[in-house]
């Protein structure tokens, strides 16, 4: 089993490669990979708890090894492999009001460094001399 562990993810999720059969083995062949059948995999393996950005690392290795595959002249067509858009909303941002309150508490310097660097609103200002 080859695994990858992404040291973004603070539960340490494993992303496996391969698509396994109903009975956990490695033996798909690579023409029962249709898109359907893909689909299907990807929702098994939601289901079972991963998250879509491993889902998607998983369908964008095999997508990887079919364009392989053409290139090396051992297949002629490759199934169309869609990767869904991954919903991360990321946390731990601050608001317009506690940002502005948290910038007044700061020493000039910093506060105008922070204000450089931007605004919860993704608008950043100059900082003032």
């Amino acid at each position: 089993m080859h695994a990858r562990s992404s040291p973004r993810h603070p539960k340490e999720e494993t992303c496996e490669f391969g698509v396994k059969d109903d009975t956990g083995d490695h033996s798909e062949r690579v023409i029962d990979l249709t898109p359907t059948r893909l689909d299907a995999y990807a929702q098994q393996r939601l289901a079972a708890g991963r998250s879509r950005s491993c889902v998607n690392y998983e369908l964008a290795a095999v997508r990887r090894a079919f364009r392989l595959a053409i290139e090396k002249g051992l297949l002629a067509t490759m199934p169309v492999i869609k990767l869904p858009k991954v919903q991360d909303a990321r946390s731990g941002f601050f608001e317009d009001s506690p940002f502005a309150a948290l910038v007044l508490e700061l020493p000039p310097d910093v506060a105008a460094l922070v204000k450089f660097l931007g605004s919860p609103a993704g608008a950043a200002t100059k900082p003032s001399t």
